[in-house]
Formats: structure tokens, C-alpha cells, sequence
């Protein structure tokens, strides 16, 4: 039993967080041109072109290059709230389980115990994501956003 419902997420964990990634690599009508070289006169200017070349490239390959809405900060905002968004999923998976280890405990002193802190560590956990996504909102809009 335990083997099946391991697989059973193994599985479910594959088929909504790799699959839909994999799709978007398949978009229809891009035309791509082909950029020329930039001139190479000294360092600083070989980088300033070598920079648009790549915001050229990024946006005929259909990339937003805009820096209000791609800048690197904004980017890794993005990457900490999936984050924080993932570990909010794993606080609903893990109260799942336990609540479900729980009924099916049959009066079983052990397996409530383990299903109770299961629990306890499973809200701590919410509470501690919930504290990181508030200082992590704190510093994105206060710091990142307001400074530019």
C-alpha cells in the first residue's frame, strides 16, 4: 500500500510539474533573423552590443526583453514565490496524508502519534512559509520595486 500511493505522487509530481514544462518549447510561427556581429572596438562597448544582441535575439525569439516586466530582480520575485508556492502544496499534501493515516489508524496509539506530529511539523512548516513569503514581500516591494 505504501508503495502504490509513493508511486501514485512520484507519478502525479511528474505529470503536472514536467510535462507542462516541456510544452512550451513547442510554439509554431517563430521566424528568426539573423543578428550581425557587433563591432569590436573596446570592452565596454563589445558588452553594451554583446547585451543587445541578446535583447535582440531574446525578443525575435518571442522573449519579453522589456526591463520592467524581465528585469532580474522581478525574475528571481518569480522564482521565490513558486517557492514558497511549493511549499504551501506540500503542506496540503502532507495534512492529506497524515488525516488520512489518522482515520485509517483503526485506534492504533503509534500510528496517531505519528499522524499527530505529521501535523504539528506539517503547520510549522506552513508557518514558516507564510513568515518567508511576508519578509520576501517586504523586500520585493520595498526594497527591489521601490528603488527603481
Amino acid at each position: 500500500m505504501k508503495k502504490l500511493i509513493k508511486l501514485s505522487l512520484l507519478l502525479s509530481l511528474f505529470l503536472f510539474l514536467i510535462i507542462p514544462a516541456t510544452t512550451r518549447a513547442q510554439e509554431d510561427n517563430v521566424e528568426f533573423q539573423p543578428v550581425a556581429p557587433p563591432p569590436s572596438s573596446n570592452n565596454n562597448a563589445a558588452s553594451s552590443s554583446l547585451v543587445e544582441r541578446l535583447k535582440t535575439v531574446g525578443g525575435q525569439a518571442g522573449y519579453i526583453t522589456d526591463e520592467e516586466k524581465a528585469s532580474t530582480p522581478r525574475i528571481v520575485g518569480v522564482i521565490v514565490g513558486a517557492f514558497i508556492n511549493f511549499t504551501g502544496l506540500t503542506f496540503i499534501v502532507l495534512m492529506i496524508i497524515a488525516g488520512y493515516g489518522w482515520m485509517t489508524s483503526n485506534g492504533n496509539e503509534e500510528k496517531i502519534k505519528k499522524s499527530v506530529s505529521t501535523i504539528k511539523a506539517s503547520i510549522i512548516g506552513l508557518i514558516v512559509s507564510l513568515s518567508a513569503w511576508a519578509i520576501w514581500n517586504f523586500i520585493f516591494k520595498t526594497l527591489i520595486v521601490g528603488s527603481q
